[in-house]
């Protein structure tokens, strides 16, 4: 009577808990997910966080993942005045100045010009989902 060589005993041993963790974890997703589904519908995690201060509109990306075309646009009055920025990063946070939104006429954001009612940042992903959210003006 011969004996397995070690190697190939672990390797056993390896596959059969790997088969089981798997197993389990299928199974424990599936009935949890729908509980889940109930629990947390019409509900999304923040993916961008903005705030207005006093001389910076502050953007953050809280996505996990980095974000391309991140437009942000200051509305009220007849058009909005816009700040882009071509990517950022995972939790990295960007100040953007006043004096960096402008309007399609090129006319520079001020609130002598426009009376702004709320913040509406929009961005993409990678993958191609979209990301929104939109703040009331509250200086």
């Amino acid at each position: 009577m011969s004996l397995a060589p070690p190697r190939a005993l672990v390797a056993l041993a390896s596959a059969l808990a790997l088969a089981v963790v798997v197993t389990g974890c299928s199974a424990a997703s599936s009935s949890e997910g729908e509980a889940g589904a109930v629990a947390t519908a019409g509900t999304t995690p923040a993916t961008l966080a903005v705030e207005a201060g006093s001389m910076f509109v502050t953007v953050e990306n809280l996505a996990g993942q980095p974000l391309l075309d991140v437009r942000v646009a200051i509305e009220g009055g007849r058009t909005p005045f816009i700040a882009v920025i071509n990517r950022m990063e995972t939790g990295q946070k960007r100040d953007l100045s006043y004096g960096d939104f402008r309007s399609r006429d090129g006319t520079p954001f001020s609130t002598r010009v426009a009376r702004p009612r709320a913040i509406v940042v929009t961005a993409q992903d990678f993958v191609g989902h979209k990301h929104e959210i939109s703040k009331p003006w509250d200086r």
